[in-house]
C-alpha cells in the first residue's frame, strides 16, 4: 500500500504587505503584552503603527467565533467557545507579539489548523485549493484544536471504532510548523489504504514537519562574534558524527550563489530533520536533540533493492538543488556511549522517510538564486510491523493567507 503525503504552504512575505494596503482603517494598533521578545522592529515598525492587521483580526474571530474542540472520541466533539472572553483570549494571543511578522505568523497558524479541521469533517481526507474555493459560501467558527500532554495539536479521527486510547491510534497524522515567511502543514491523505493499515496495526503512522529559515541566521549574528560563534552556541544539540558532517559542509560543498554557507545550510537541514522527528513522535523539544543520531540513505522509489547504500553525509549538496524535493530512507537511533568521546548506535534499521522541499520566496526567483529555506517532513515507515510506502512525489498546495481568512468568512471586508 502507497500513502499519499500532503503538504499545504502559505508564502506570508507578500501578504504582509498586500494585507496592509487592502484592508482599510484608521484606529492605533494596541500595544504588545508586557514580557514579549523586546528585539527590535526594524522595517516593522512602520507596519506596527498601521492597525489594518490588528482589525482584520478582530474582525475574523469575532464575526466567526470559535469553537473548542473536544478530547473525547465521539462526532459531537465540538464545545462552545464563543463568548466575548474567550474571543478576547485568542485575540490577545496573536497581538501580544512585538513583530508585525510574528503576528502574521501566529493568526495564519491558527486559521490553518481550523481549516484542516473542517476539511477533514467536510470529505474525511482533506480538500485542497479548488475545494477551498467553492466552500467560501458560509460563514465557520474557528476550531481550536485539542493538545496532547505534550502539546501536540490533534485531529480525532471521527470513524474510529477502536478501543484504543492512544492519540497516535485515533489521530489524523498531521504536523504544523512555521517560519516567516512561512506557514505550513504536512498531513497523510487518510484514504482506504490508511484505514486499512490501522485496522491491521491499530495505530497510524506517524509525520512531523518543520520549515527552516536559512535567513534567520542573518537575523540573529548580531548577539554572534562570526559564524563559527553561532555554531558552537548549537553543538550540543548534535551527536558527535553529526556535529562533524556539519563542520565538513564546507569544504565538501558545492559553489553557488546562495549568500549563506554550506556549512548555515547543512546546520539548519539536519535541525529540521531533528525537529520533524521529534514532532513526528509528539514529544517535541522535550525530546533532547543530542539524545539520537539521524543517517541518511538514498531513496530510489519502486526499487527496495537498491534503497540505502551509502549514508548521505552533505545534505546541502543534494537537497537544494532538487526544486521538486528529495527523498531519502533514514534510520533514527537512540545513542549508546562507549566512552566520552565515542558513540554508536543500534544496527541500522530504515525506519524514516525524510522528504525536503526548498521553499522559495519571490525574492529568491527574482535574484534566480538558491531556496532562502527548506520544509523537512518525517514520516514513519513501519505501521506496527506493516511496511508503509510513500508516493515518491509529495502534493503540494500553496493557499494565501486571505483564502484562509476567507473559507472561514467569505463576507469579510476588504476594501482598497
Amino acid at each position: 500500500m502507497e500513502i499519499n503525503i500532503h503538504l499545504t504552504l502559505i508564502n506570508l512575505s507578500e501578504e504582509l504587505q498586500a494585507t496592509r494596503s487592502s484592508y482599510a482603517d484608521t484606529t492605533t494598533a494596541t500595544n504588545p503584552r508586557p514580557g514579549v521578545s523586546s528585539s527590535s522592529c526594524d522595517d516593522d515598525t512602520s507596519l506596527m503603527q498601521n492597525s489594518s492587521f490588528e482589525n482584520l483580526v478582530r474582525e475574523t474571530l469575532t464575526k466567526c467565533g470559535i469553537h473548542e474542540i473536544g478530547k473525547r472520541k465521539m462526532t459531537t466533539t465540538h464545545v462552545p467557545k464563543g463568548n466575548g472572553e474567550e474571543i478576547h483570549k485568542e485575540i490577545s494571543s496573536i497581538l501580544r507579539y512585538l513583530k508585525i511578522k510574528d503576528r502574521y505568523v501566529a493568526f495564519c497558524s491558527l486559521l490553518l489548523k481550523s481549516f484542516l479541521h473542517h476539511s477533514f469533517l467536510m470529505s474525511g481526507s482533506g480538500i485542497g485549493r479548488k475545494e477551498c474555493d467553492q466552500e467560501k459560501i458560509s460563514t465557520k467558527k474557528i476550531h481550536i484544536l485539542p493538545r496532547t500532554k505534550e502539546g501536540k495539536p490533534y485531529i480525532l479521527l471521527m470513524d474510529d471504532k477502536s478501543e484504543s486510547t492512544s492519540i497516535t491510534a485515533t489521530s489524523l497524522p498531521f504536523s504544523i510548523s512555521h517560519q516567516f515567511p512561512f506557514v505550513g502543514a504536512a498531513y497523510l491523505e487518510y484514504t482506504n489504504d490508511l484505514r486499512k493499515l490501522r485496522e491491521m496495526s491499530n495505530i497510524c503512522p506517524m509525520v512531523g514537519l518543520d520549515i527552516v529559515n536559512f535567513g534567520s541566521y542573518d537575523d540573529t549574528k548580531h548577539l554572534y562574534s562570526c559564524e563559527d560563534d553561532f555554531l558552537d552556541a548549537f553543538q550540543d544539540y548534535f551527536t558527535v558524527k553529526e556535529w562533524a558532517q556539519i563542520q565538513s559542509a564546507d569544504s565538501m560543498g558545492f559553489a553557488c550563489s546562495s549568500p549563506f554557507s554550506c556549512r548555515i545550510q547543512e546546520f539548519f537541514l539536519r535541525w529540521s530533520i531533528k525537529e520533524a522527528y521529534t514532532k513526528a513522535i509528539g514529544t517535541g523539544m522535550m525530546t533532547n536533540f543530542n539524545s539520537f543520531e539521524t543517517a541518511l540513505y538514498r531513496h530510489i522509489a519502486n526499487n527496495k533493492e537498491e534503497d540505502g547504500g551509502e549514508e548521505v553525509t552533505l545534505l546541502s549538496d543534494q537537497v537544494l538543488k532538487k526544486r521538486d524535493g528529495s527523498h531519502f530512507l533514514a534510520t533514527i537511533q537512540p545513542i549508546v556511549a562507549i566512552h566520552e568521546h565515542e558513540t554508536t548506535t543500534e544496527e541500522k534499521t530504515l525506519d524514516w522517510h525524510i522528504i525536503f522541499v526548498p521553499l522559495y520566496t519571490a525574492e529568491d526567483e527574482t535574484r534566480e538564486t538558491p531556496p532562502s529555506a527548506c520544509a523537512c517532513i518525517c514520516a514513519s515507515a513501519y505501521g506496527s510491523e506493516h511496511l508503509i510506502k510513500y508516493h515518491d512525489r509529495i502534493n503540494i498546495e500553496s493557499f494565501e493567507l486571505m483564502d484562509l481568512v476567507r473559507f472561514h468568512n467569505p463576507y469579510i471586508k476588504n476594501e482598497s
